[in-house]
């Protein structure tokens, strides 16, 4: 599956701080349900009918000194209701231009219980 989110407007963008270098981290701290000012925005994948099991597949855009940095996350946090399920969150930060192209592209892969996205 592919996606495109066109970006209105950046001027909301929360301050990025430089400080956040591990993108992992930062996904677990501003997780899907967690509103920013430019994010999160994307996917939710293998979802449930009443939503109580998702994937969430994701972007959050910031504003540091010079730039915007972008961040995609996937987090898995919520995508089973069996105990102890190994759900790692994966994350990085995107290399895009976000200020000139004002799109980011989303490409995910889902077999079975497996995802895998590339921005």
């Amino acid at each position: 599956m592919e996606v495109t989110f066109d970006i209105s407007s950046l001027e909301k963008a929360e301050r990025f701080n430089h400080t956040w270098t591990d993108p992992q981290k930062l996904c677990g701290r501003k997780d899907a349900e967690v509103r920013g000012g430019v994010g999160p925005f994307g996917l939710l994948v293998l979802a449930s009918a009443k939503m109580e099991e998702k994937t969430a597949v994701f972007f959050r855009v910031f504003k540091a000194q010079n730039k915007h940095v972008v961040l995609m996350c996937h987090d898995p946090k919520r995508s089973s209701l069996v105990p102890r399920v190994y759900e790692p969150t994966f994350a990085g930060f995107v290399d895009i231009d976000i200020a000139n192209t004002k799109r980011i592209s989303l490409r995910s892969l889902i077999d079975n219980s497996v995802v895998e996205s590339f921005g």
